[in-house]
């Protein structure tokens, strides 16, 4: 099967000179999380709505091409198997289909999860990531806030009693994206709209998630559920504890392909400071081969520049598949050098700390 065999014809494409509250009109329309941009009538990157949680612009006046990121695309004749390279490579949820520079469609993750005939036995508690939680009764300025501070594009909504009640996620907040604003900085957003944000509650924009509970779930049945849901949030006593994406799964099927470490998103970044940071990653895993066995390291960036200062902020999310259990860490710095050196920081702690905790169960077992 090829990619011409899965791909959405006829997908949606934005200008890259359109103003980013005309951009979320037609994503808001379409019901898209990520939009093609074109040039010229070439595709030169995409606009994605995570990327604009909690950053300064003002939609009316800001254009797409001051927030698109550059992507990969595929074609039609590519197989499954190297779009879902593509595609978890990417670190994006859909790519673009081009023929001879015209786009002639669009795959997102959701397409290619429902090919998926194939995923390696393993324990689907391996593939979670933590799940971030809002009070149905917070208002939606806390969650843009939740959501920009932990650089993730959903959160699972719960009530008093901490029990799973849906999700709330980044297209449930495109209307608010698109707020015009007096100012163009973010930052000086006026306090009444603050305060009209303030006024809108979570329960009234969140959506139904598929909430499974980890007494009762497989590999199967999450891939299952992921072909008809965006997301399964995994429950223990109906409290959620972890969230696993179409990308979790995907990521996977690739597990045997030659290229160990995966780094993407870190639009701007010099290729010498770029290649000095996957340095570090490759050096990082050499380190821990003898103690576990690496399979896969998968790195997402989000590059922030801040406009006071000319500064830049870097957040990186790091995910380490081994043979027996993913390790997943998040850290933040003012040079991509420092977020690096804190998310290794903080992978070597778990890896350490796993390894210790299994030879001291060996040693019990030994003495047995």
């Amino acid at each position: 099967m090829k990619v011409s065999d899965i791909a959405v014809k006829n997908a949606i494409v934005g200008d890259e000179e359109d103003s980013i509250a005309k951009a979320l009109m037609k994503m808001k329309e379409n019901r898209v999380h990520q939009l093609p941009v074109a040039s010229e009538d070439s595709v030169v990157g995409m606009l994605v709505l995570k990327h604009l949680l909690g950053r300064d612009y003002d939609p009316s006046r800001t254009p797409v091409k001051s927030y698109m990121v550059k992507a990969p695309h595929l074609t039609p004749r590519m197989s499954l198997d190297d779009a879902i390279l593509q595609i978890t490579q990417s670190g994006l949820r859909a790519l673009p289909v081009l023929d001879e520079g015209n786009i002639v469609g669009i795959v997102s993750e959701t397409d290619l999860i429902k090919r998926v005939e194939f995923v390696r036995d393993i324990d689907p508690r391996r593939l979670m990531s933590s799940v971030v939680t809002i009070l149905e009764s917070d208002n939606i300025d806390k969650a843009m806030s939740l959501m920009n501070d932990h650089n993730v594009s959903r959160l699972a909504v719960v009530n008093s009693g901490e029990k799973l009640l849906g999700c709330l996620d980044a297209f449930g907040l495109i209307s608010f994206l698109s707020y015009p604003r007096e100012s163009p900085r973010y930052s000086e957003v006026t306090s009444k709209e603050k305060e009209s944000l303030r006024a809108f509650k979570v329960k009234d924009e969140m959506r139904k998630t598929f909430g499974l509970d980890e007494e009762e779930f497989s590999l199967k049945k999450v891939i299952s559920a992921l072909q008809k849901n965006e997301e399964v949030i995994v429950t223990k006593s109906e409290k959620p504890f972890g969230v696993i994406v179409p990308k979790d799964v995907l990521e996977l099927a690739n597990l045997e392909h030659q290229y160990p470490v995966y780094v993407a998103h870190l639009k701007g970044v010099e290729q010498f400071e770029l290649t000095k940071f996957q340095d570090m990653l490759s050096k990082f895993m050499e380190r821990f081969e003898k103690m576990v066995s690496i399979q896969k390291f998968f790195v997402y960036g989000d590059v922030q520049k801040q406009k006071e200062g000319g500064r830049t902020k870097f957040s990186l999310r790091g995910k380490v598949l081994t043979d027996k259990k993913v390790y997943i860490a998040k850290s933040y710095g003012w040079d991509l050098k420092e977020a690096a050196h804190i998310l290794l920081d903080n992978l070597e702690r778990q890896l350490v700390r796993n390894h210790e905790k299994s030879m001291g169960k060996a040693k019990r077992r030994l003495k047995i």
